[in-house]
């Protein structure tokens, strides 16, 4: 038989998407080729990943997308017979995300040797069935946590494992490519994802009612993709998923399907108190954002508590060219900094920011008034120095007005900058 050796490096628990992978083909009782590369994910890193496995965002920058390495990794896999790695199903799981998430048709079912489930049988004794475990026993050579080197070292249990005399066809095993789910007796073993209960749990808590309320209130979602379940019932999951430890495991899977699943993704995020965490998965999130409602409920408590890091993230924010996340911006902007946060320090970013989109106009006026109510002067001084838009400035005045204790010449210098 042949077989490939396979390892994926992930650059968070949020995405299907992987940042490196490593191939080790092994024919004829030898290793006869490697491959591996680094992989553009597209989406952020959490920080203790970096940490672990030494690939940081600038590395993967100008780095191929998995549909770019596809054909290299296909090319090696599909010269053996059956696939290897550590942890196997972890692994296969990984590629069968990628597959489907890049919506590239492969194989329906693989055939499969997990080198930890082996190890646990021809070392009893040893305890530890880590990869790093394992070759420190054998003094197998071993970068761990690089893909290429984790997957030579895979080839090599392998190698070991049948020089011991271990009998290689009771350890074959299938696995759904298609589901993502290994197959015993015929029969995919997939369990009930946490997705799928926070799902049928929307169902069961939505009424029409709700549905059509919902309807008339988010005229920009797809009918069809609104469940009808009230948001108070969503901060009760959110609740429920905390309790249960179970919240990092519906956060892991994006895109969501329906409305609902992505407020109950917001709200969950917001109450994330690691503030590394908490910003990871917002990270994460912001790309999949396609309403305010949503956007509104992403309001994370753990900015309130670490506004250094919040006025860290702000500016680059505000300087995307997408409208939901230069609305989160502003809302963490209008929301969380006050008379004595240098809340005019962000001015400069505020009125340059690119996108052009009634849902970040308002926002950005709700910014102006705050500023000047607190800072007229200044206000006044910068508005005039960025020749701002009359449109926006007529919309300011117009709020301003409703202020009774407005100071007289402050609203006659904005009136004329409305003309």
């Amino acid at each position: 038989m042949n077989f490939a050796a396979i390892d994926f490096e992930m650059p968070n628990n949020f995405s299907p998407k992987i940042c490196a992978y490593g191939t080790a083909l092994i024919k004829n009782g030898a290793i006869t080729e490697t491959d591996g590369s680094l992989v553009n994910p597209q989406t952020s890193f959490e920080n203790f990943i970096i940490e672990l496995i030494g690939i940081t965002p600038a590395m993967v920058a100008g780095q191929p997308t998995f549909p770019e390495i596809w054909d290299r990794l296909r090319n090696t896999i599909e010269k053996a017979d059956v696939i290897i790695a550590h942890n196997a199903v972890c692994d296969l799981t990984i590629l069968s995300k990628c597959l489907r998430h890049y919506e590239i048709e492969w194989k329906d079912k693989v055939k499969y040797i997990c080198t930890c489930e082996m190890g646990t049988a021809c070392y009893p004794e040893l305890g530890k069935y880590s990869l790093k475990s394992l070759c420190d026993h054998l003094e197998i050579p071993l970068d761990n946590h690089s893909a290429d080197s984790d997957s030579v070292g895979c080839a090599r249990l392998l190698l070991n494992y049948i020089s011991m005399g271990a009998d290689i066809e009771e350890y074959i095993k299938e696995f759904d490519m298609v589901n993502g789910a290994p197959i015993k007796n015929g029969v995919t073993r997939k369990k009930k994802t946490v997705e799928q209960t926070v799902r049928n749990t929307l169902f069961t808590m939505s009424s029409k009612k709700n549905k059509i309320k919902a309807e008339k209130r988010l005229k920009d979602v797809d009918r069809d993709k609104v469940i009808g379940t009230p948001i108070n019932t969503l901060y009760m999951i959110a609740k429920q998923l905390r309790q249960k430890n179970t919240v990092f495991r519906f956060l892991s899977v994006l895109p969501h399907e329906y409305h609902e699943e992505n407020d109950l993704h917001a709200i969950a995020v917001s109450g994330i108190h690691n503030e590394k965490k908490c910003r990871d998965a917002v990270n994460a999130f912001l790309p999949y954002i396609d309403n305010c409602e949503t956007c509104d409920l992403l309001n994370p408590s753990v900015f309130r508590k670490r506004r250094d890091r919040l006025y860290e993230a702000l500016p680059d924010y505000l300087a995307s060219d997408e409208k939901f996340t230069v609305r989160f911006a502003l809302n963490m902007l209008t929301g969380n900094l006050t008379d004595d946060d240098l809340y005019m320090d962000f001015f400069d970013d505020v009125m340059n920011i690119s996108v052009k989109s009634a849902c970040t106009d308002f926002k950005r006026a709700e910014y102006l008034l705050k500023a000047f109510e607190n800072h007229p002067r200044e206000t006044l001084y910068l508005l005039e120095n960025y020749r701002a838009k009359k449109g926006l400035i007529k919309n300011l005045l117009e709020a301003v007005k409703k202020n009774a204790n407005t100071d007289r010449e402050h609203l006659a210098r904005l009136a004329s900058l409305s003309e």
